[in-house]
């Protein structure tokens, strides 16, 4: 026959249970930092000679460029550069008002006469004349 538990028996279990510690591992995790904190103050708190200057680390990424500077005074004026080629002439402009006309000179003197020229073509012959009266004797 089996022998039957007491309900005092069970609930004495249940309480033995929910004593036992539980491990909190954040609580764990909290508690080994501090030690290791403590190890690295002592180690902090150790005077001794300084040490040799360790190598140059390879450079860290340029930064972002600063804001621009203010603007500064102008400078002095450069010297004036040389005459350019002339360019294509222009198109013409319209004629301006005609002037005055002026006065008539005096004429000159006569020249000499100049040589005779040669005889021109003779003319083509003329109609016939009318006859004449005849004349009377007396």
């Amino acid at each position: 026959m089996s022998k039957k538990k007491g309900k005092k028996t069970s609930a004495k279990s249940d309480e033995k249970e929910a004593l036992d510690p539980v491990v909190d591992p954040i609580q764990a995790l909290q508690d080994r930092l501090a030690a290791v904190e403590e190890q690295l103050a002592q180690f902090a708190l150790k005077e001794g000679p300084v040490g040799p200057q360790g190598p140059a680390g390879p450079a860290g990424p340029q930064g972002d460029p600063g804001p621009a500077g203010p603007k500064g005074d102008p400078g002095a004026p450069g010297r004036k550069g040389d005459t350019g080629s002339t360019g294509p002439a222009g198109p013409a402009g319209p004629a301006g008002p005609a002037g005055a006309t002026g006065a008539k000179g005096s004429a000159g003197p006569q020249g000499p006469k100049g040589p005779a020229g040669p005889q021109g073509p003779k003319g083509s012959a003329g109609a016939p004349g009318s006859s004449g009266e005849s004349g009377v004797t007396t």
